[in-house]
């Protein structure tokens, strides 16, 4: 039913209907209009019951959550080829994280790149997903680096402004 307007200018609201509930067929209108809101028939929880519901709870809540934190990524370590076949990077544990440094080039006339440290700092941040920085010798910048692992596939982006530009690399495990 439409709300109407009174004289005054104001609204009426229609009234509320009356709510049943399959699994409450004893839930009487009185029961509504005091505002009850369990089943007669049903037993409240008690305090203590309603502890130990919020408890367990919480607790489900932090496991699934310091779980999914946890999540191991894969091992992308090694020596990688790039797709264009004129660099190769090594990368090992440094720390808590993950270091490239590129270990050979094609071009005679990149040599002063051997040696270069082009990923930095790159901590698990998923399965088979790192973040960190990568350094671009082309250039001579540092952007914000991601790493994504897919069997002997490795993906790496360098990012700018906040992720919106982004230019990615493949590899290949060697």
């Amino acid at each position: 039913m439409p709300a109407k307007r009174a004289a005054q200018g104001r609204f009426i609201a229609p009234p509320l209907p009356i709510l049943r509930f399959a699994h409450c067929p004893r839930l009487a209108n009185d029961a509504v209009a005091q505002g009850h809101l369990y089943c007669p028939s049903q037993p409240r929880l008690g305090v203590e019951s309603m502890k130990m519901k919020l408890s367990q709870f919480v607790i489900a809540t932090i496991s699934t959550i310091l779980l999914a934190g946890a999540a191991q990524a894969g091992d992308a370590s090694g020596t990688w080829l790039r797709e264009n076949g004129e660099s190769k990077v090594k990368i090992a544990p440094c720390g808590e994280a993950l270091c490239g440094s590129v270990v050979w080039v094609k071009d005679p006339k990149h040599q002063d790149n051997v040696g270069k440290r082009v990923f930095y700092d790159m901590a698990p941040s998923g399965d088979d997903k790192w973040k960190g920085k990568a350094f671009n010798p082309e250039d001579g910048k540092t952007y914000t680096g991601t790493m994504t692992l897919s069997g002997n596939r490795l993906t790496t982006a360098g990012c700018v402004l906040g992720g919106l530009i982004c230019r990615s690399v493949s590899w290949s495990r060697q």
